[in-house]
């Protein structure tokens, strides 16, 4: 029960194109190794994901209203005559996409509309649409080009709202879970520079007790986690965890105290 928690809480910049214009206009090179890399990547990734070869496949398998109901929508898309028409339409799209089980497709969609809309709440719900759709990746095509996109997305969301933490908590994680061959401790590093840019911040303190926690470093686990609820005593997830953490301690005592919060 502690682990099917945590696993719901774990939930996941534009990469200059200004700059890149100004390098391309004035002949300086100025990107770095590590972001060619990844600019590599994405440019890859969506060269072997067509999505709507994709979409019209899935859509042989869904039944002939759901299949009739998104073909409206298409319809009405396709017949907007304004933008803010338009992204309404595509929002209940991704919706539908998503309540059928395809949140590859329904975070294709949200991005659409964070194209529309630019504003970071937009980003970042389409990042956190592919984040969620990595999860259920079954091959390392879908599995990479949705982490790609998630993480695009993110940085798209703090390059316009560069101090909202949970999208730098976010774009952090999605470099813990999926760590680059590259640099592995890429995430691990991201979580420690927002914790020391915000050493009170709840949301910081407890991915890292988390981590903590499943590297086995179980004091440091108890001291974050504690930091944590010190700043969000409601923390649900967070009881869960030092619940676990006091057992593996053979502290029975305070595992049942923080129990009976979890």
């Amino acid at each position: 029960m502690i682990n099917s928690r945590l696993t719901r809480g774990q939930g996941m910049a534009i990469i200059g194109f200004s700059a890149l214009f100004i390098v391309l206009l004035v002949g300086f090179d100025t990107v770095s190794p590590e972001q060619r890399i990844i600019e590599k990547s994405r440019s890859l990734n969506i060269e072997k994901i067509n999505i709507r070869s994709l979409i019209a496949q899935v859509k042989n398998g869904l039944t002939a209203q759901t299949r009739n109901d998104i073909e409206i929508l298409e319809e009405r898309i396709a017949k907007s005559q304004n933008d803010s028409t338009k992204s309404s339409h595509i929002k209940e799209l991704a919706a539908m996409w998503f309540k059928e089980g395809q949140p590859l497709i329904s975070g294709h969609y949200a991005g659409e509309v964070a194209q529309i809309d630019n504003t970071p709440e937009s980003w970042s719900i389409a990042g956190t649409t592919y984040a969620l759709a990595s999860r259920q990746s079954t091959n390392e095509m879908d599995l990479s080009y949705c982490i790609e996109k998630a993480r695009e997305y993110y940085e798209n969301a703090i390059s316009l709202d560069p101090g909202n933490v949970p999208y730098k908590i976010n774009l952090a994680l999605s470099y813990v879970d999926h760590p680059l061959s590259e640099n592995p401790m890429k995430g691990i590093m991201m979580m420690m520079d927002l914790n020391r840019k915000y050493p009170e911040n709840p949301s910081v303190l407890f991915h890292l007790g988390r981590l903590s926690l499943e590297t086995n470093q179980l004091e440091k686990a108890v001291e974050r986690l504690e930091a944590s609820l010190r700043y969000d005593s409601l923390n649900s997830q967070a009881h869960c965890l030092l619940e676990e953490v006091y057992l593996k301690l053979g502290k029975p005592a305070q595992a049942e105290l923080h129990g009976k919060k979890c």
